[in-house]
């Protein structure tokens, strides 16, 4: 366990092994050793075995940065720069990829959905936080894309994407939003506290604004020709469009800035966009046609879902029906999202004991 290797670490460092003399090798060795077993074992699908790996990694190195404060006093020459920061970052959107990965389509419980949210705000927290070294030998816009925009995107499109999804059960949200305390006001070390203020001045506090504000913040990260960028100024604008309370002119600013990222994205190396037409983008769209007319100061009301007597979906805004039968374009999207997201490739043996055999496309059941 990380507590049994740091009971031995801290027992030769009392034996007069020396960090020169040994002791930062053995560090780096356990930790970056364990983070390439976790990643060429996720690279053959032992993704459940992966994750034990990232988890054991993290908790050592945090061990160990707390016993000799390496972070604080900034002895990363002396000990080793595996505490660096800037190299952690990397480790922990592993981490929580390969979380998300194991758990499917399957909405998370409060105790999973704490510790991906925490894990998220780790990362985030590290790379608004990330300044370029005095002694850095690459350009600073390798270190602001490596080390902070792109974690920062990752973090944010997780956290928006898996709000989203628990919008089905919106009590559960709430309980792990209150618990760990991630809008909470005041703190600097949250998701509120990261996002602009909008986030929940703007519409009441609702969960549709909070949600939007993060989809904002991972577009804005997201590289401009990323094949994800598209899709995030859609959730953006499609939350917005819920949350009600915005301007005109923002929808109209995240439709535009989404098929400016479609134009930009490389379709030779990403291949045909495979959100094109998503729900994300036909609400945003119904609702900016319908008030089309208006002034960009214009202050939209909320886009609110309805099921008919006849069981379809019906989209209105001010109690004006605007979409008659809105889930057939649901129906379509959760096609292609399966078909996307196929994980037959991999080795889903221990996944399955634990969470029983998968589907035809490869999930374990709900």
């Amino acid at each position: 366990t990380p507590e049994e290797v740091m009971a031995y670490c801290k027992k030769k460092l009392h034996e007069g092994v020396t960090w020169d003399g040994g002791m930062r090798k053995f560090v780096s060795l356990l930790y970056r050793g364990t983070v390439l077993y976790g990643f060429f074992i996720r690279n053959f699908g032992r993704v459940a075995e992966s994750l034990k790996a990232f988890k054991w990694a993290r908790k050592f190195i945090d061990f160990a940065d707390a016993e000799w404060r390496v972070t604080a006093e900034k002895s990363y020459d002396e000990k080793g720069s595996c505490f660096r920061k800037s190299f952690q970052i990397t480790v922990l959107s592993m981490e929580l990829s390969t979380a998300r990965t194991i758990r499917c389509d399957r909405l998370p419980t409060l105790e999973v959905a704490e510790y991906e949210f925490n894990l998220a705000q780790q990362i985030i927290n590290i790379a608004r936080n990330e300044k370029v070294p005095d002694d850095n030998v690459y350009q600073s816009w390798m270190v602001d894309v490596a080390f902070r925009r792109k974690p920062l995107a990752h973090a944010c499109k997780h956290l928006a994407g898996t709000m989203n999804e628990m919008m089905v059960n919106p009590k559960l949200l709430l309980d792990v939003i209150n618990k760990i305390g991630m809008a909470e006001v005041g703190r600097d070390d949250n998701l509120y506290s990261f996002l602009d203020e909008t986030a929940t001045q703007t519409s009441g506090g609702n969960l549709n604004s909070l949600i939007a504000e993060t989809y904002k913040h991972a577009a804005m990260n997201q590289l401009d020709d990323d094949t994800e960028t598209t899709i995030l100024w859609w959730g953006y604008a499609a939350h917005m469009a819920q949350a009600g309370a915005y301007k005109i002119g923002d929808l109209r600013f995240a439709i535009n800035s989404a098929y400016d990222a479609s134009q930009k994205r490389d379709a030779e190396l990403f291949g045909p966009e495979p959100w094109k037409g998503s729900t994300f983008q036909m609400q945003a769209m119904i609702l900016a046609r319908h008030f089309s007319d208006k002034r960009d100061d214009f202050v939209l009301p909320p886009l609110e879902f309805s099921r008919r007597p006849d069981g379809s979906l019906a989209l209105f805004a001010e109690g004006q029906v605007l979409s008659m039968n809105f889930d057939r374009f649901m129906r379509s999207e959760s096609k292609r999202a399966k078909k996307i997201n196929k994980h037959s490739y991999l080795d889903n043996s221990e996944l399955e004991n634990e969470h029983g055999a998968g589907t035809d496309y490869g999930f374990p059941p709900r």
